[in-house]
């Protein structure tokens, strides 16, 4: 990591507990920590999703963009580096927020 990242890896490096190195597990831990740190939010896959329920598409944006765009931000939120407790939409659930957002 360099500039900023690096700058808050060590900050979280110096306040966690020496057990954040023993294991892979307490290291992705310490991987979470660092995004939500560098993002400037705690639990990030919750806010995500709130920006995604709330996001409108961009009248330049083509339809394809947009979901591709959404697709992605879906992944990145069911991925293992970040963490929340609200559970992301199911497939339905998706498309009904897609076509609330062309309105």
């Amino acid at each position: 990591m360099t500039g900023q990242a690096a700058t808050h890896w060590s900050n979280l490096m110096e306040n966690e507990s020496p057990s954040i190195k023993v294991s892979n597990k307490d290291f992705n831990n310490a991987l979470v920590c660092c995004l939500e740190e560098v993002a400037d939010l705690q639990f990030l896959g919750d806010s995500i999703l709130r920006w995604i329920t709330k996001w409108k598409k961009l009248f330049v944006m083509e339809n394809k963009d947009d979901v591709h765009r959404r697709d992605t931000l879906f992944k990145y939120d069911s991925g293992k580096y970040t963490r929340g407790s609200m559970a992301v939409p199911d497939n339905i659930e998706k498309k009904e927020l897609y076509f609330y957002a062309m309105a």
